[in-house]
């Protein structure tokens, strides 16, 4: 079955066969994000087009075009794509039990499970349309840092994923743009690309360009969580523990809102870390011990798990 996109878009809203895209869906969508954000028609249309347009795209009578689509996603800061719920797969709950292991396998760092997902030709075939095709670049380029090593290789692919260039992907460039959920991440994974090779002072300048952005567009998301915890190990890694340790408290108050119980077991480890080398050994011992608690709840390896716990008294003498 063939089907058509739209294009240059950071969000791959999708068209359905024969060119038409499911309006009355989006229409829905927009509406009720629209209302949920307090917004008029008119407020909502303000230097972007008449709110009679706004209106007929609710109504599902139009199809807004690539540049409306790109507006609305900066206006409300929401990720359309991830909204809506396209018929586009001859085998949508096979394509959707792939996307979950995926996500495992990346949430849990199982490496050598994510590329032979990403590498079966099988898989993508199934998996065709542009978002698809992002994920991809964005595992790869994962893969070839942290499995391969080959950073710069890591580097290009996650450009390219970002649709970007080298000459528009910097710090400075890149300074208060709007990125999606997804293209944060992506640009996470770019920093972490310097981590491993012990560039931090190159992260945390790239970390400090994406402030306005998750403070404008994102300010109450899980997403400034996993954020903050990677800034917060940058600053560890140039031995400014003070500051990150202020850094992992004020994440703290948002943990509630976060389900990936992994990042809450590293941002503990981080924490109890940084207190231990600043000599606050009781606060210390509380942290690994939240880290071992959320760790046993996704790590279903019990021979991992007594080794996360024979590590840490061998570093830092706790019995956990």
């Amino acid at each position: 079955m063939l089907y058509n996109y739209f294009k240059h878009l950071n969000i791959s809203i999708l068209i359905k066969a024969g060119g038409i895209m499911d309006k009355e869906k989006f229409g829905k969508l927009l509406r009720g994000i629209r209302e949920d954000r307090g917004l008029t028609r008119e407020q909502l249309a303000n230097g972007l087009c008449s709110s009679t347009y706004i209106y007929n795209i609710e109504r599902g009578q139009y199809a807004p075009s690539p540049f409306i689509i790109r507006g609305l996603t900066r206006k409300l800061s929401y990720d359309f794509y991830e909204g809506i719920e396209s018929s586009i797969y001859e085998n949508p709950r096979k394509v959707k039990e792939i996307k979950e292991e995926l996500f495992h396998s990346f949430a849990s760092s199982n490496l050598k499970r994510l590329n032979e997902i990403i590498t079966n030709e099988s898989v993508r075939q199934l998996m065709v349309c542009d978002d698809d095709k992002q994920l991809f670049l964005w595992y790869e380029g994962v893969i070839e840092c942290k499995l391969n090593h080959k950073y710069d290789k890591a580097r290009e692919k996650l450009i390219t994923a970002l649709g970007l260039s080298n000459d528009k992907f910097s710090p400075e460039a890149i300074k208060g743009t709007f990125f999606t959920r997804r293209e944060l991440r992506i640009v996470l994974s770019f920093a972490v690309t310097y981590y491993f090779q012990g560039e931090f002072y190159k992260a945390i300048q790239l970390y400090r360009s994406l402030i306005p952005t998750y403070q404008r567009f994102y300010p109450d998301s899980s997403e400034i969580v996993e954020f903050y915890y990677n800034f917060a190990f940058a600053l560890f890694s140039i031995k400014e523990y003070k500051k990150s340790l202020n850094m992992i408290i004020h994440i703290e108050t948002r943990l509630a809102g976060v389900t990936d119980l992994h990042l809450i077991a590293d941002i503990f480890h981080l924490k109890g870390r940084n207190q231990f080398i600043l000599d606050l050994k009781q606060d210390s011992s509380k942290s690994f011990n939240s880290f071992i608690a959320f760790k046993s709840i996704v790590e279903h390896d019990k021979k991992k798990l007594e080794m996360y716990k024979t590590t840490i008294h061998a570093k830092y003498g706790f019995d956990l």
